[in-house]
This record gives C-alpha cells, structure tokens and sequence, in this order.
C-alpha cells in the first residue's frame, strides 16, 4: 500500500492512519474518527475533539476522565460535580465538626463509666 494515486480514496486512508495514531487505545473514539473520514479528512485533532461537530467533549470527559480541550468551559470538574456541592459538603462537614468530636468524647466517657462501674 506504499503507492497511491492521488484522490479521496488515499485521503480518506491518510486520515484513518491519521486516525489510528490520534487514538489508538480509545475505541470508541477512534472508530468515530474513522467514520468521520468518510465526510472531510482535512480535520485536526483538536478539531475532532473540540469543534462539537464530530464528538461531544462529555462523551471524552465521562468514558475515559480526559479533558481534551483545556481552553474552554467545559471542564473535568465541572463536568463531575456539574451543581458545585462539594465546597457546600465541605462546609456543612467543617461545620458538623465539633459535634462529631463532641459525640466521640461522650462515648468514650460511657465506655470509661461503665469499665469503672463493674
């Protein structure tokens, strides 16, 4: 295959390879890339990944926890905790502190008065 004459079918076969390499241990994306050779083979990875029109950056983010696009408002965590509840669990935990402590100190009174007591 190391000749080719020129046309869309060696460039559809420049893109596949192209494809292949981009993603090689991501199936899914891979065989979409693939796919999308089909249409245009003039697409950058970036491209591919970022432009929407070929893949949804969710899809990337959720099946394999990789952001692709790092200059836009889709991020990983955001996309993980899409309300924001974790600096609110944070401070509701800060705030539940005392009374944890509070309750571990009465039990180990309890286990004392009762080990003293028989």
């Amino acid at each position: 295959m190391g000749f080719c004459v020129g046309g869309k079918w060696c460039r559809r076969q420049d893109c596949r390879k192209r494809c292949d390499g981009w993603f090689g241990t991501m199936g899914e994306i891979r065989d979409a890339c693939r796919s999308a050779c089909h249409n245009s083979t003039s697409f950058t990875k970036e491209e591919f990944l970022c432009s929407g029109d070929y893949i949804d950056q969710e899809y990337v983010i959720g099946r394999y926890k990789y952001d692709p696009c790092k200059d836009d408002d889709i991020t990983l965590p955001g996309f993980l905790d899409p309300l924001n509840e974790r600096e609110r669990q944070e401070e509701q935990r800060q705030d539940m502190l005392p009374v944890y402590a509070g309750l571990g100190l009465l039990f180990f009174a309890a286990l004392i008065v009762i080990t003293i007591g028989r």
